[in-house]
């Protein structure tokens, strides 16, 4: 996991400034994330296929998908500017 040299050192940090607690916390989250991530690689390595699923024509739900693609793609092209602009004030609000 190339994530646990970085998360070492945040969770050392945090104990050596006396935020014990905060520590636990995201040690104790991390271990549960590591295992849902392990349990997807043991299910796509380990255990047996799944039967496949059997093809469903439904042509209203692949008009709706399709007529969404077309709405919502040119929208979220259009948003980029605004919303980079939005982000970049919030994050200037923090800090």
């Amino acid at each position: 996991m190339p994530t646990f040299w970085p998360k070492l050192m945040v969770f050392n940090a945090a104990v050596d400034a006396g935020l014990l607690p905060f520590a636990v916390a995201g040690v104790i989250g991390t271990v549960i994330g590591a295992y849902y991530y392990l349990r997807v690689v043991k299910i796509m390595y380990f255990d047996a296929p799944a039967e496949p699923y059997a093809r469903v024509r439904q042509p209203v739900q692949g008009a709706l998908i399709l007529a969404s693609i077309l709405v919502v793609s040119p929208f979220g092209y259009l948003l980029i500017g605004p919303l980079s602009d939005w982000t970049h004030r919030a994050a200037g609000a923090l800090f």
